[in-house]
């Protein structure tokens, strides 16, 4: 497994290091990766675009949270769209985590398959 990338590490950083593990993420890695070399892959004007997204976990229990999301009508981890200036992954699912759970996130883990996960 490699390192997990630091919390300000670049979009273009964390594809060089992503490791797909079938053709399908293969592919929308490079989806991305053609999004960003054209504009801004962190616009939401356009129907394909980065967001940052985290998975909670409670160490003692391992249990994950989740929470409702309104628009899909189904429970999802947190996460969403970068503010304005925002360029890296890690911190708008970092700033998404504290905003929509009011939990004092505190610390980048990793999971298997080098997924990045916060937990408090």
């Amino acid at each position: 497994m490699s390192r997990v990338p630091s919390r300000g590490t670049s979009l273009e950083t964390v594809l060089d290091g992503y490791q797909p593990v079938s053709d399908v993420e293969a592919q929308d890695v490079g989806r991305i990766r053609e999004l960003a070399a054209v504009g801004d892959p962190w616009a939401r004007s356009s129907p394909l675009h980065v967001t940052g997204s985290a998975v909670v976990v409670h160490p003692p229990t391992r249990r994950v949270l989740l929470r409702w999301h309104d628009r899909m009508q189904r429970w999802l981890h947190v996460g969403g769209h970068a503010g304005t200036g925002e360029t890296s992954a890690f911190e708008v699912a970092l700033r998404e985590a504290w905003e929509e759970t009011a939990f004092p996130i505190c610390r980048l883990g990793q999971m298997a398959h080098d997924r990045a996960w916060f937990t408090s």
